[in-house]
């Protein structure tokens, strides 16, 4: 299967995927058989596809078309990595075709997948990264997927510049930062409702925000967010103060992620030797 595949080929598109299928026990199957038939989809063979397919109700065959897409969107609401496997990423460094490529399977970069799996069940994470690991959208992918499928999300990302926040999440069109380019290259069966703005995206259909901020702890005090990104923590002379700003987001329930190159002497640095933690 193709990641990035489109099913619907009718005009009309289905109504929210959410409430597709109904809440009775007929519905509850044909939930189920549409993400079995995804699933073969996209790891069994042609073969295997097929029979299931023609085994199931008339009714459903004849809009299958419609409910794969619905599918998708379900599969990608409860799985992190099922959603990655629609993702597509960007190498600055490479030309043509080569500059975008497919987001990593777990299979093919697993220290990736580990670094997720850590997203998915720590409150505090700090992370020491080198270059080219791609740490930075693996943080963009998981704020993007969180903010799709989750229901009023304050996201924050922080950098020591606006301009530099901006740039992971929306900057002047949807091809330049990182959020918005994996939300633009997406099938369209998985694109959301966003109003973007310079450094923000707001997803009407869940309420969520992903905002990209200067460093600082004004901006944090001000708000309780879900989730902090923190990216080049130890680059910025601020980022003590935004951390203890930070500290009723991670007392109410909500996440902090620290991304940054090594720097001796940063509160970074200290806050890794204190903690004895980091991913």
């Amino acid at each position: 299967m193709s990641r990035q595949k489109s099913f619907n080929t009718k005009k009309e598109q289905p109504r929210d995927w959410r409430n597709y299928f109904s809440d009775d026990d007929n519905g509850r199957l044909e939930k189920i058989q549409a993400l079995q038939l995804l699933n073969l989809l996209q790891t069994g063979t042609e073969a295997e596809y097929w029979d299931y397919l023609n085994g199931l109700p008339k009714r459903f065959r004849d809009r299958a078309d419609v409910i794969l897409p619905v599918a998708m969107n379900l599969q990608s609401q409860g799985s992190l990595e099922k959603f990655a496997f629609y993702i597509q990423t960007k190498d600055e460094h490479k030309h043509g075709d080569e500059s975008t490529r497919p987001f990593p399977l777990r299979e093919d970069k697993p220290y990736i997948w580990d670094v997720l799996d850590t997203f998915l069940i720590e409150k505090l994470i700090l992370i020491e990264k080198s270059r080219q690991l791609m740490i930075s959208w693996i943080c963009c992918l998981y704020a993007l997927w969180m903010a799709k499928y989750q229901k009023n999300r304050m996201i924050f990302i922080q950098s020591k510049k606006e301009e530099s926040a901006a740039n992971l999440v929306f900057n002047t069109e949807a091809n330049v930062a990182r959020i918005s380019f994996m939300e633009a290259n997406l099938p369209k069966e998985l694109q959301s409702k966003v109003t973007w703005s310079y450094g923000k995206a707001i997803f009407s259909e869940t309420g969520s925000v992903v905002w990209g901020i200067p460093e600082g702890a004004d901006q944090i005090r001000s708000y309780v967010p879900s989730l902090l990104i923190s990216d080049e923590a130890a680059f910025q002379p601020e980022f003590e103060s935004a951390m203890n700003a930070a500290r009723p987001c991670i007392d109410g329930g909500g996440q902090v992620i620290c991304v940054s190159t090594a720097k001796n002497g940063s509160f970074m640095k200290k806050l890794i030797r204190c903690t004895g933690y980091a991913a």
